[in-house]
């Protein structure tokens, strides 16, 4: 049990905030490729009313290769076709930008326009919002920054307490593993040995485990509102552990007693 709780210490201490991290710089990497999400290679997309764009392929970095785009707003026509192009984003704005290209546009009088340009822009604004601002959650941060959150921390969550709940949870996780330990060694040592078996303390052990366990989640929901809670989250499964402790050695005191009385009545 030591030693599960040293290894559930580290993940919860270094494991947990590098994989969670990791998971969200990943997520926010999927939201923000737009390339993901306006174009399907080989087919004809319609990024909104009156615009068509397609792309041959695109590469797992986003670039896509032999793009057309047809906008059929406003009063004149335009056609980009490039050679290649990639999205960029920013905070205000989108935009592709288009490698080798031209366009060729008729305007009101029926004219044709036609321009290459080894680089040129086309405005997805109207199609794709602006990048949205990662942040690390509670779960992704090291215990460093749950206890001394930074002011942006704060701000968002209304107060320090929500990082300080995680903090102590971190910390007061790795008792449980003792508390179950001790659980089901009292389960078998609590008691006089019995031929009919043990299926009616395991039951009573498994719903002692969980029962302990939902107070846990429950107090840890407190703890983020309430940070005097806190200390709670450490006495839930200390309470598990010497409770079980207490089942163990308690009939031990008792069963000399009840085995001299058996005798007396067998001699009587």
């Amino acid at each position: 049990a030591v030693y599960v709780m040293i290894a559930n210490l580290v993940i919860n201490l270094f494991v947990q905030p590098i994989a969670y991290r990791e998971m969200r710089r990943s997520l926010h990497a999927l939201r923000s490729d737009v390339a993901a999400s306006l174009v399907t290679p080989g087919a004809f997309t319609q990024l909104g009313s009156g615009v068509t764009m397609y792309a041959r392929e695109r590469d797992r970095d986003g670039r896509m290769h032999d793009i057309l785009i047809h906008d059929t707003r406003g009063t004149s026509q335009a056609t980009f076709a490039a050679r290649e192009g990639y999205v960029v984003r920013a905070d205000t704005s989108s935009i592709m930008v288009l490698i080798d290209a031209n366009r060729q546009e008729i305007d009101e009088a029926g004219e044709l326009f036609y321009g290459t340009f080894d680089r040129t822009e086309f405005d997805l604004g109207d199609f794709v919002g602006p990048v949205d601002a990662m942040f690390f959650k509670e779960s992704d941060r090291f215990l460093h920054e749950l206890i001394w959150p930074d002011a942006g921390t704060i701000a968002r969550t209304g107060g320090p307490e929500r990082a300080w709940a995680e903090a102590h949870y971190r910390l007061s996780a790795p008792l449980y593993n003792l508390a179950f330990a001790l659980i089901a060694a009292a389960v078998f040592l609590g008691g006089d040995h019995s031929r009919m078996g043990y299926s009616r303390r395991v039951m009573i052990g498994v719903a002692a485990g969980m029962t302990m366990r939902l107070v846990g989640f429950g107090v840890q929901s407190a703890s983020a509102d309430d940070a005097a809670m806190n200390i709670a989250q450490y006495l839930v499964p200390l309470a598990g552990a010497v409770g079980s402790i207490l089942v163990i050695y308690w009939p031990a005191r008792r069963r000399p007693k009840r085995q001299a009385a058996v005798k007396a009545e067998a001699m009587a």
